[in-house]
Order: structure tokens, then C-alpha cells, then sequence
């Protein structure tokens, strides 16, 4: 799946960009599948937040995003419209889970559970001594298999 996966799943965050606000992709052509959105208020104007985001290695149905940066005075709300974007357009490219991780004392913690984020976990980073939260979304809910049995009660 790999670089083709990613290239979709860009353009499906780039079509859930918030209202009156373009998402513009780049790509580590290095580090394929991989990619960089950085969120604009319009077209003519500077960025203010960028997220990246590239498939788990291994499992093509995760996708982690990473390298959250908010630019300028602008608003916590920036960054959280721009994971949202990112976690509906991995829904429209059929991954089945985000996964981000935070600072444990960020603000953007309950935002993102208000929007349906949850905590997975919480570590001391061993490299930074900081304590960092693991959230995740669920973004295709599993269905099981319905079994039918015979009326001997075999299947």
C-alpha cells in the first residue's frame, strides 16, 4: 500500500480542511509513506499549525501522527481542527486507527477527548523525563462475523 495510501489519505484531509481553511501536503520523499500538513486560515496567508503523519510500519490501518506545531498567536483550536482533519480523512482512506502522543499536561488533552480521543496510555520518556500521554481515536468501528448454526448447534 505504502506511498499510494498516503497520497489518498492526503487528499481526504485536504478535503476535510475546516471551513475557510486550506491543507497543503508535502512529502518526505525519503521516508514515503509519509507526509506533512500544514494548515492555512486561506490560500494568501502564513501557516498556523502542521501535523505529520505516516503509516505504522507493519500495519497499514494505523495511521500516527506526530510533530504537532501551533505557529504564531494563534489558537489551541488550530491544531486541534487540523488532528481532526487528519483523523476524518484517515476515516475517508479507510484506517482504521489514529494515534497521537502528547505531553501529559497538555491543553489539547480534553479538547481532543471531547471529540472523541481517548487516553491509551500514560509513560515517563525515558530520553526527555517527560510524561507523555498516548491517545487514540478509533476511526472504523470492528464488526464480528455473524456465525450461523445449524439445528444440531453445530456451525
Amino acid at each position: 500500500m505504502g506511498a499510494y495510501h498516503i497520497q489518498g489519505f492526503a487528499r481526504k484531509v485536504q478535503e476535510s480542511a475546516p471551513r475557510g481553511h486550506f491543507i497543503e501536503v508535502s512529502f518526505d520523499k525519503k521516508q514515503q509513506p509519509s507526509g506533512e500538513f500544514t494548515l492555512y486560515r486561506s490560500r494568501d496567508e502564513k501557516h498556523v499549525a502542521t501535523v505529520k503523519a505516516e503509516t505504522l510500519p507493519g500495519c497499514c490501518g494505523v495511521i500516527v501522527l506526530h510533530h504537532l506545531l501551533l505557529f504564531g498567536n494563534n489558537g489551541e483550536d488550530a491544531l486541534v481542527n487540523l488532528i481532526e482533519a487528519a483523523a476524518i480523512g484517515a476515516q475517508k482512506a479507510k484506517y482504521g486507527l489514529a494515534v497521537l502522543t502528547l505531553l501529559s499536561n497538555s491543553t489539547l488533552i480534553p479538547e481532543l477527548e471531547h471529540r472523541g480521543w481517548n487516553k491509551s496510555t500514560t509513560f515517563l520518556n525515558g530520553k526527555t523525563n517527560n510524561l507523555v500521554t498516548v491517545l487514540h481515536k478509533i476511526l472504523v468501528q470492528a464488526v464480528r462475523p455473524v456465525i450461523k448454526r445449524t439445528e444440531t448447534g453445530g456451525e
